[in-house]
């Protein structure tokens, strides 16, 4: 039988790279648009974090850099966590269809003892129930 499970996987998002000139650090997002940090001496917030190419652009203070830069962390992983939908839940819909099949089995094999002749309908009522059977054990022979 071909099995084609998936198991969760754990993910986490690339990191920005940042990367310095000057007075300013840039870090460019993997889906387009920047993100830049200038730093402006004398300024009671003097690091200015600029959005680029995103939905427009956007600029804000920040007392320190550390604080622009987890600004732009925030923004660049709430972007990629926006476009990414859970699975679903494949594991409620292979029970439902389980226990459907296995009421077919036993339906089947019910039917298939309680028929007294050799005929086709109990040739046929054999097969529904050796098919279920090996699908619910996985055999799709």
């Amino acid at each position: 039988m071909s099995e084609n499970k998936q198991e969760p996987v754990a993910v986490k998002i690339k990191p920005l790279h940042w990367y310095g000139e000057h007075h300013r650090e840039y870090a460019y997002a993997l889906f387009g648009g920047s993100y830049s940090i200038t730093r402006y001496a004398g300024m009671a917030k003097p690091y200015q974090l600029e959005k680029r190419g995103f939905d427009g652009s956007l600029q804000q203070p920040f007392a320190t850099l550390e604080a622009a830069r987890a600004a732009a962390k925030a923004d660049y992983e709430s972007r990629i966590l926006s476009a990414i939908e859970p699975a679903p839940d494949l594991a409620a819909e292979n029970a439902r269809l389980r226990e459907a099949l296995s009421g077919i089995k036993t339906v089947a094999a019910q039917a298939h003892r309680h028929r007294s002749n050799a005929g086709k309908e109990a040739m046929f009522l054999a097969v529904i129930e050796q098919r279920a059977d090996a699908a619910l054990n996985g055999d799709n022979t």
